[in-house]
């Protein structure tokens, strides 16, 4: 179990161990469901391509148990993917569903999970060990009604025979009232009660209790909670699982607001569907927002760059709170396939950051005059001015180098490695301007970045390494998320001193303080037919008013 999913087991456990005297036996009694128009409520999109086999051994909605359902428990139903799916084992189970009734609005966390049978006596299954779980999820009820709750695992559960899918109603439900409360659900009545395949837990001490046979009332029908999943186990798959990493924000960063969050798929998976963010409150996990569209440029030097920086969701100042915050992206793929990725953050949303009024950018200034700035920082008790004359040009010394002496395929490295001869040569800008960039480093005495088990390697062995965490070869051409994430894991197994800032649509000063001021080493992204990365050298006068400037380039498509 993956540690997401231990973490909500002990916080389950926890719960439980909460409501020791809790009883069950008020008059619970069945009530015809007028209402039958189902909302369907997600925790996650739905995964568009997968093709699941659905595990349900109840029939349609057609009673409520009231009053039943109390809050701080878990409902489980005994599955068997052999009555309703063809040749099923192993068995990849991915979601679990449960319909619940609502009378009012509600806010009310849920989770779910996959335990093992057991038949310590075989005529009667019984829950036994958790095999799989998912993280807590908040969902909002907005209008009241007959709503069907999907959530996935956090991993799948690869079972090879029956199993119980278990429905977590993590919420405490304070004294609710049977005409104002959240009701189980079960179909239309059996001949008699079945017992050995619904259970309910709400007190460690009392253990599962059989809904179909117990002191306090025995329903009548099957409750409506069931499971989906895939045959013929976790293997075969053509693409690979998604491994998520967070480009931004960075781990122990502090941020302003908006704050943005942008991810990247570390497998290079075709099949990811969407990538979902939360960040952890008090209450558990609380989503502020999916991308499900991934557009993301591509520059290869040859073709249309398109548009669009990846997986990236932006969260604004009154989404979140000042303070530390831990912020979670999770993917999902077509396959139902997770992966996520964490970061501890300090978010304050108006840093020490000043702006001035007077004067205007490129005003001319008339001694004596009187500067007028502002601040929405709070806790600013003085602020100080500096000046500082500005040079006219600004230029770094960077090597220049030819996409097309890497990308070699066929061991004849002079050939130039043409895209019409099956290389890559022609789609090699990323990795070689990113090269460019660890050579400058290097030069400044950041040695570490060039070298492996303790010699210097070459440029060329540079470029290669970068490609391949760039995934330049299997996409012809470099994406601006995996340049980012390549380029930083390259830094990482490289001395870790250096590591890799993003902006996007930087103005004229944005890049004269990043370059000059910051002493930093711009990449530059640029968009158009084609679309390719190039380095910045220099830059020469100011910004004309327009938006333009003057700069010079190590061009890697060139060599120049």
């Amino acid at each position: 179990m993956n540690r997401i999913s231990v973490i909500s087991l002990l916080l389950l456990l926890l719960s439980f161990s909460t409501v020791l005297a809790l009883d069950k036996d008020q008059g619970a009694r069945a009530t015809l469901l007028k209402e039958k128009s189902i909302t369907e409520y997600r925790a996650v999109p739905q995964f568009a391509a997968a093709e699941l086999c659905t595990v349900r051994h109840v029939g349609d909605v057609a009673y409520e148990i009231t009053p039943w359902l109390f809050g701080n428990e878990q409902y489980l139903a005994y599955q068997d993917p052999a009555m309703t799916c063809d040749t099923p084992y192993p068995f990849n189970v991915r979601e679990i569903y449960m319909l619940l009734y609502f009378r009012k609005e509600a806010i009310i966390d849920f989770s779910v999970e996959v335990q093992a049978v057991d038949l310590t006596d075989p005529s009667c299954p019984v829950p036994g060990d958790t095999v799989s779980a998912s993280s807590v999820y908040r969902f909002q009820f907005t209008p009241p009604g007959l709503w069907r709750i999907a959530i996935p695992l956090d991993s799948a559960a690869v079972v090879n025979g029956p199993y119980f899918a278990g429905f977590t109603i993590v919420t405490q439900l304070v004294d609710p009232d049977p005409q104002d409360s959240v009701t189980v659900l079960i179909e239309d009545f059996l001949p008699a009660p079945m017992p050995c395949v619904n259970y309910n837990i709400w007190d460690i001490d009392v253990g599962y209790v059989d809904l179909a046979d117990n002191e306090d009332y025995n329903f009548p029908g099957k409750i409506v909670l069931y499971s989906a999943g895939e045959t013929g186990g976790s293997g075969g798959y053509d693409d690979p699982m998604p491994k998520l990493t967070l480009l931004e924000p960075k781990a122990d960063q502090r941020v302003g607001t908006p704050l943005r969050c942008w991810s990247w798929d570390h497998a290079n998976s075709k099949i990811v569907d969407s990538v979902q963010y939360e960040y952890v409150s008090t209450a558990g996990w609380v989503r502020f927002g999916v991308d499900a569209d991934n557009n993301h440029a591509l520059r290869n030097g040859v073709d249309p760059s398109g548009t669009g920086p990846g997986y990236v969701v932006e969260l604004g100042p009154a989404g979140i709170t000042e303070g530390l915050h831990r912020i979670r992206a999770t993917a999902y793929d077509t396959l139902m396939r997770t992966s996520a990725a964490q970061v501890d953050v300090t978010v304050d949303p108006t840093p020490p950051r000043m702006d001035f009024i007077k004067p205007s950018y490129m005003d001319t200034l008339c001694l004596p005059y009187t500067f007028t700035t502002f601040t929405d920082d709070d806790d600013i008790s003085s602020v100080k001015y500096y000046w500082k004359k500005l040079n006219n040009d600004y230029s770094v010394a960077v090597v220049t180098l030819h996409q097309t002496d890497y990308g070699n395929v066929d061991d004849d490295a002079g050939d130039g490695n043409p895209i019409a001869d099956g290389e890559f040569g022609e789609y090699y800008c990323g990795p070689t301007a990113g090269a460019i960039a660890v050579k400058y480093w290097f030069d400044q005495g950041y040695t570490e970045i060039m070298r492996e088990l303790g010699h210097t390697i070459s440029v060329d062995t540079v470029v290669e390494r970068l490609a391949s965490a760039m995934y330049t070869r299997s996409n012809n051409g470099t994406y601006d998320d995996f340049f980012a994430g390549g380029l930083q894991d390259y830094i990482t197994y490289h001395g870790d001193d250096l590591f890799v800032e993003s902006y996007f649509t930087p103005d004229y000063m944005d890049m004269r303080i990043i370059f000059e001021e910051k002493e930093l080493l711009p990449i530059l992204g640029l968009s158009g037919n084609p679309g390719m990365y190039v380095v910045l050298s220099g830059m020469s006068g100011l910004d004309n008013g327009g938006g333009q400037y003057a700069i010079t380039i190590s061009d890697p498509i060139t060599g120049t």
